[in-house]
């Protein structure tokens, strides 16, 4: 197939564009920066460069690419930042989505399109309703999950006034190397990294509240929950949690990001870096996509901080800055 994503070259685009070129697809993608992030192997993908919210920009890249496919992935970058900009969320999520719809309606052949959501837009979940399934009412906390839910409404629109075929996943807490610092995993082995490389090897480093709980999923596993999605008739037309379904405390997360490291570390409380919103344990079903596809996680937890370690350590050690999608 033909497969445009949005934001190709941020964090999960790029494993995307991987996981796609090895399967034999023809891949391009929109990119705001037009640059992949540090570690990023050299891709068969093609990248088109300008801003999702402006339908100038837009509109002339999918009418000439022409995808069967089209992974949205691009959206405001931090669930954490998103209370102190809704206006960028607004833009960067809702915005984005009916620019992106509104140009793929005017293609001769209409592709098909798989929204990656997010569990952010189930909000507060009570301990009883866990794991949480599909059929929970969206009640989210933060612009960023506002924006999640949304983006699912217009979706659900365009497929109903315009015939798209349309998946949409709710993705519960993707990580990886390559991911951001306003992520926990990437933060906390960015430290790591920077104590072995012998700066500020005395200060503890700062986290905040590690009995919370959380489902992760490894980002090489996670494209490959969207691509086995994407490939699935039986999925289109419904909500598809992609998660592990096994929820982690951060204590225990930290804890391996220290024995994996080089030298000694400690951590040291910091309230600050807790979100007011945030819940002692938030964890998803994954049997809907299971029954679906079959999908199963191929990593484990210490395959992922192994991995995250690496990239920082690689990172600190290049001085290289992060790139946006």
């Amino acid at each position: 197939m033909k497969v445009f994503v949005t934001g190709l070259t941020g964090f999960t685009g790029s494993f995307l564009a991987e996981h796609l070129v090895e399967a034999g697809h023809t891949v391009g993608g929109f990119s705001r920066s037009g640059r992949w992030p540090a570690g990023t192997p050299p891709l068969a993908a093609r990248v088109f460069r300008g801003d999702l919210t402006r339908p100038a920009d837009l509109a002339p890249a999918v009418a000439e690419f022409a995808p069967d496919l089209v992974v949205h992935l691009a959206a405001f970058p931090a669930p954490s930042r998103s209370a102190g900009e809704p206006l960028g969320v607004v833009e960067d999520s809702i915005r984005a989505t009916v620019v992106l719809f509104e140009a793929l309606r005017k293609l001769p052949t209409r592709p098909a399109v798989l929204l990656a959501g997010s569990a952010t837009a189930y909000g507060r979940v009570a301990a009883g309703a866990l794991p949480i399934v599909e059929d929970h009412p969206l009640r989210p906390l933060s612009p960023y999950g506002v924006a999640k839910a949304a983006q699912e409404l217009y979706a659900w629109q365009y497929r109903e006034t315009d015939g798209f075929r349309v998946v949409v996943t709710r993705t519960f807490n993707c990580t990886g190397p390559r991911q951001g610092d306003d992520f926990f995993l990437p933060r906390l082995c960015r430290e790591v990294a920077r104590r072995e490389a012998g700066l500020e090897p005395d200060t503890p480093v700062r986290v905040g509240d590690l009995t919370v709980r959380r489902d992760f999923l490894d980002v090489r596993d996670t494209v490959r929950a969207y691509g086995a999605l994407a490939a699935c008739p039986a999925a289109e037309g419904q909500p598809v949690n992609v998660c592990s379904g096994v929820p982690v405390r951060l204590a225990d997360l930290a804890a391996e990001v220290v024995a994996q490291a080089k030298v000694p570390v400690t951590l040291a409380p910091d309230p600050g870096l807790v979100p007011a919103s945030q819940d002692t344990i938030v964890y998803g079903s994954p049997a809907r996509l299971r029954t679906l596809t079959g999908f199963t996680p191929r990593l484990n937890l210490k395959d992922t901080v192994g991995a995250v370690l690496a990239f920082q350590r690689r990172r600190v050690a290049n001085s290289a800055p992060m790139s946006a999608a």
